[in-house]
């Protein structure tokens, strides 16, 4: 379980976080709902297994969203369980950039909890294979 939100982290943590990957990676459209921008297209690079990589990502249009941090959750509301959290995970222990304006952004995913298990994976204690659960990633970055 823990391993399918560490991939899930990496894949959309990629949106916001994503990794120069070079000229030759396909970038990957992904969804975002943003304070003051509202709902944007991000284009990212694979990330390639990086986790915390702390690259920009281009906001389909115009501009670039620089990220300071982001965090991840997991909850299964079949069952009312937070199934995980993630804690906040901020660039440069929080000091880097910290004198720019951020905003924030989000994304969700919902699905039954099957959908988000690795092959073979039992699912949480109280929790059901059948159960829909919400996966949602959040970051602040600087929009330039």
């Amino acid at each position: 379980m823990k391993r399918f939100f560490a991939v899930f982290a990496a894949v959309v943590g990629a949106a916001v976080v994503a990794v120069g990957a070079g000229s030759a990676a396909p970038k990957v459209p992904q969804a975002f709902s943003c304070n003051g921008l509202g709902d944007i297209q991000l284009l990212t690079a694979p990330a390639y297994g990086a986790d915390q990589s702390w690259g920009t990502a281009q906001i389909v249009g115009t501009g670039h969203l620089i990220p300071v941090s982001f965090e991840f959750t997991g909850y299964d509301t079949d069952a009312n369980v937070l199934i995980f959290d993630s804690g906040p995970i901020v660039k440069g222990g929080g000091n880097a950039n910290h004198n720019q304006q951020t905003t924030s952004c989000s994304q969700s995913q919902t699905g039954p909890l099957a959908d988000f298990l690795e092959p073979g994976d039992q699912p949480p204690p109280g929790t059901d294979l059948t159960d829909m659960i919400t996966v949602t990633f959040s970051a602040t970055a600087i929009v330039k």
